[in-house]
């Protein structure tokens, strides 16, 4: 498990799908957002080979009283299958439980493009980097806290999209 954010004494980190499974059979607490749409956003929404677009819970479902949200996504090599509103609600998510005071894990199948692009752009959200940074300059200062970090193209190419809109005002929900 890679820590990147702390807020008071509540953390924010990464992980693959089987360093998550370990911490439950270990009964570790932690809250956990799931950035895979196998085997998670699946198993909890609860169906076998895709989710139907009208399902309300098509982009993702929170269990609250478990502390855990499921994002449907996949690691695509296109940024088309991302989109704000899922990345947002994942944003929310993160910031409501490190508010709580729990620890958030953000989890993927490999733990080294979700899961840390995650929590990159739950730092980019929450103004962590400097405006005046180019998206280059974000990534490069992000890789020396995530030392695995390595995004598939896809997700790298919305994280890009996602700092343009932070810099030009179009993300206007900025987690505080």
């Amino acid at each position: 498990m890679n820590c990147v954010y702390t807020y008071g004494k509540a953390s924010l980190s990464y992980c693959n799908q089987q360093e998550y499974e370990n911490m439950k059979i270990s009964g570790v607490d932690v809250s956990a957002l799931l950035c895979a749409k196998y085997p998670y956003h699946k198993q909890i929404v609860g169906y076998s080979k895709n989710c139907p677009k009208d399902h309300l819970e098509y982009l993702y479902a929170i269990r609250a009283k478990d502390h855990i949200m499921a994002l449907n996504m996949v690691d695509a090599k296109e940024p088309k299958y991302f989109s704000d509103e899922m990345i947002l609600a994942g944003i929310d998510f993160i910031q409501g439980e490190l508010a709580q005071g729990r620890n958030v894990v953000v989890v993927c199948n490999k733990g080294e493009s979700r899961s840390p692009t995650m929590c990159l752009m739950y730092m980019m959200a929450h103004g962590d980097f400097d405006l005046n940074m180019s998206h280059s300059d974000v990534f490069y200062k992000f890789s020396k806290i995530a030392k695995d970090w390595n995004p598939n193209a896809g997700i790298l190419q919305y994280c890009v999209e996602f700092w343009n809109k932070i810099k030009r005002g179009e993300i206007i929900e900025k987690v505080c």
